[in-house]
């Protein structure tokens, strides 16, 4: 017995809707980013040492990870409405409970379950406004939201900074779990059921036979660990961040804060522009044209430390990097999502296990590889991983350039 709420206006349903998932969204991440300026002082008040401030990120990052693999079968099975739901309760209540955390074990487990609200994002809403819309509203609306979830990175290590001026670390959690009550209550209201939902029994049989499918699907896997790698050095810049700009060259939590804008904000202007030109181009053209962008960032990262000095003479291919990342992430995504005819749920975990995995191995290397031998090797690495991503995603691409995935509707 199937049945499906469809939403009684398409136009109100397209507005709302997405304005308070990527509200949830905006909440997820702003958790990372306006914490970052507080980690030297968290890791202080614990007891803590340096190489526990990028922990807090990579445990967010294995907490999106450790979901993925049932929200994407339980959302197709149960409906993308109540799952979607509980991830925002549990999510608010674990940055509530954040403010009575006394030692550095349960800040590093809260941390945990707070990644876990990415995982409902990513594996519940993003399928579910894929399905909503067809293919050039989908990639308009997805990158539309990705600019504005990536506006959290661009205004969190400034907010972070701000807050701790007024108030304790502590008062920044309590602020994001209002965000996230704000957009769980909106989303109660206005997300439309796009999945079908079924009466029947969900056995973990029935997950393992569709991922043992998908693991078959070389070119979803292939997409898949082509994204997170592309990714890795970005996630980096941020993880990094405070060890870099605040415990090594000592710079204060504003300071720290005006460092990150240039990077991000090129990604986020590229997501932009990349939600205008999806429906000019197709989208294996669009990922084509940033993957080259992105290549180029890594000539520059490599160029720019030989001819300057320290870290920041890398910064400029950061930013030529972070723009290609922002134009091909989105279109990758979707060319990887509907490489697959199986329910889109399962197919966006597998696609973000695989992905976030290949990012936290990444980062906790990279990490690595600065604190033993400083930032010239750091840039180095940056650009290898980059120029391997950029190799994976071409071979993916290659017969895919002119390709338009079938338009995602409402029922399958």
């Amino acid at each position: 017995m199937h049945s499906k709420r469809l939403p009684t206006s398409f136009t109100y349903m397209t507005f709302w809707f997405p304005v308070f998932l990527v509200l949830f969204e905006f909440a997820t991440y702003v958790s990372n980013d306006m914490s970052l300026p507080a980690m030297p002082t968290v890791v202080r008040e614990f007891g803590a040492g340096p190489g526990q401030i990028t922990l807090a990120l990579t445990v967010s990052l294995l907490g999106n990870v450790a979901l993925q693999w049932l929200l994407g079968p339980l959302s197709d099975h149960k409906g993308r409405r109540i799952v979607m739901l509980s991830g925002v309760a549990l999510f608010v209540l674990s940055c509530s409970a954040m403010y009575w955390s006394e030692s550095m074990p349960s800040f590093i487990a809260l941390r945990f379950v707070q990644g876990m609200g990415v995982a409902f994002v990513a594996a519940v809403g993003y399928p579910a406004v894929h399905e909503a819309f067809d293919e050039v509203k989908a990639v308009e609306t997805i990158a539309l939201m990705a600019s504005v979830a990536l506006f959290a990175p661009l205004i969190g290590p400034v907010l972070g900074a701000l807050v701790l001026e007024v108030a304790p670390w502590r008062t920044i959690f309590a602020l994001i779990a209002v965000v996230g009550a704000v957009a769980g209550l909106g989303m109660a209201k206005h997300m439309p059921e796009t999945a079908s939902v079924t009466s029947e029994r969900l056995s973990l049989c029935t997950i393992a036979r569709t991922y043992r499918r998908l693991l078959g699907e070389t070119a979803l896997i292939r997409a898949a660990f082509a994204i997170g790698a592309l990714a890795i050095p970005f996630m980096t810049w941020i993880a990094l961040g405070p060890v870099i700009f605040m415990t090594n060259r000592h710079l204060g939590p504003l300071a720290y804060a005006w460092r990150q804008l240039p990077v991000i904000g090129a990604m986020s202007v590229s997501c932009l522009i990349a939600g205008q030109l999806a429906s000019r181009i197709s989208l294996g053209r669009l990922a084509a044209g940033g993957l080259t962008v992105v290549g180029a960032g890594a000539g520059v990262m490599v160029a720019g430390r030989l001819l300057g000095e320290g870290f920041t003479s890398a910064v400029p291919g950061f930013v030529v990097y972070a723009a290609g990342l922002g134009a091909s992430y989105t279109a990758l995504y979707r060319l990887a999502l509907f490489s697959s005819d199986a329910p889109k749920g399962g197919v966006a975990a597998m696609i973000n296990s695989i992905l976030l995995l290949t990012m936290v191995v990444g980062v906790e290397s990279l990490k690595r590889v600065y604190l033993c031998y400083g930032d010239w090797p750091l840039v180095v690495a940056c650009a290898g991983i980059i120029a391997f991503g950029c190799y994976v995603g071409a071979a993916f691409l290659m017969k895919r350039l002119d390709i338009v995935p079938k338009q995602a509707v409402l029922d399958y």
